[in-house]
């Protein structure tokens, strides 16, 4: 009778087996994430953008939109009594005809419009909706309108840009498949291998805030904005359109807010309410800051849609109420002691 030969129990085998799997998953996952970084990497080469220096009395990106839900994000410049916006920052031309103020009425809470910051110019042309990133910033622009409301309309200003290069169907299909990737589990391990564990513990801590006192959500809009830029921010550096050193000059005024803010919770029971809200206006003053390198850094490279959601975020996260409310807010005071710790940590280490 011959003897069978249990291959399985071959411990060689086993380990050989065993090796090939791994070598396998590995290589796998290297691919992929060479994979994801191409993808991101083919929309970020789409990158002729320059900082606007077009004469104005208002100018940014914002959202805006005929209807109270569908919104798209332009390029808007305030010129006299006249609003224009632009499908891009590149464009010479505005994407229609100037909204005149003059034959507007500005409505600063549009009823409907399901946008935490809208307002609207009224006409009897029909009702256009925007919409911005923060407070402050629908202050600023409410009042520049309402400044010029009285001015004579304008010609569109002349702007000095450089052509767009064409892009074909195949392209902007892989942009738009490198966005869905930015944001994807694929994006997210690419992020863990950017992000250092302080820098990572921040985030842990900011979602679980955002989570307990907005919504999951808001909480998920906000990791995503997060992770889209960190890597377009990591791919610039990585095929050296970007110097990283010149992402080191935002560390300094993130660094003043992150040490100030521990300060301020720890504090927070024997601060007059005028004391800690003058602090975290110090604080949200530093965060500005180093939204301003960034948005300086990254501006050339990313589109009107991604700067605004870097905006956003920064705003967002960076504003004296949002950090406030998380202060007083007991419910949550577990995550903020971790968030604390965290930029505690961040401010112990230099990256001179």
């Amino acid at each position: 009778m011959s003897e069978k030969k249990d291959k399985g129990k071959d411990p060689e085998d086993g380990v050989s087996r065993s090796k090939s799997r791994s070598d396998s998953k590995s290589k796998t996952t290297a691919e992929e994430k060479k994979q994801a970084l191409e993808e991101v990497e083919d929309e970020l080469s789409e990158s002729d953008e320059e900082d606007d220096a077009t004469p104005a009395d208002k100018a940014g990106y914002i959202e805006i939109g005929k209807k109270k839900d569908k919104f798209k994000t332009v390029y808007a410049i305030l010129s006299g009594g006249s609003l224009f916006y632009y499908k891009d920052i590149r464009d010479a031309k505005p994407a229609a005809p100037g909204i005149s103020l003059k034959k507007s009425t500005l409505n600063k809470a549009p009823e409907g419009v399901k946008k935490d910051f809208a307002f609207s110019l009224d006409s009897k042309e029909g009702n256009v909706f925007f919409a911005v990133y923060s407070k402050k910033d629908l202050d600023e622009w409410t009042k520049a309108l309402e400044a010029n409301a009285t001015r004579d309309e304008t010609q569109p200003p002349e702007r000095k840009v450089e052509a767009k290069r064409k892009e074909g169907v195949l392209s902007r299909g892989k942009k738009a498949m490198a966005g869905s990737i930015a944001a994807s589990g694929i994006g997210k391990k690419v992020l863990k291998s950017v992000l250092n564990e302080e820098t990572a513990s921040l985030l842990e801590a900011v979602k679980k805030i955002i989570t307990k006192q907005y919504s999951k959500k808001k909480a998920d809009e906000v990791e995503r904005n997060i992770i889209k830029i960190v890597v377009k921010a990591y791919m610039l550096m990585n095929n050296k359109k970007v110097d990283a050193d010149e992402f080191i000059k935002a560390d300094k005024p993130l660094r003043v807010a992150f040490d100030t803010l521990p300060k301020i919770y720890n504090q927070r029971w024997r601060m007059k309410p005028e004391q800690m809200k003058n602090q975290l206006a110090k604080c949200e003053a530093s965060f500005k800051e180093a939204e301003g390198i960034i948005t300086t850094l990254l501006n050339p490279h990313l589109s009107p849609k991604n700067m605004f959601r870097l905006a956003s975020t920064f705003s967002f996260l960076g504003s004296s109420s949002f950090l406030g409310k998380a202060f007083e807010d007991a419910s949550v005071e577990a995550d903020v002691e971790k968030l604390v710790d965290a930029m505690d940590y961040y401010t112990q280490f230099n990256y001179d």
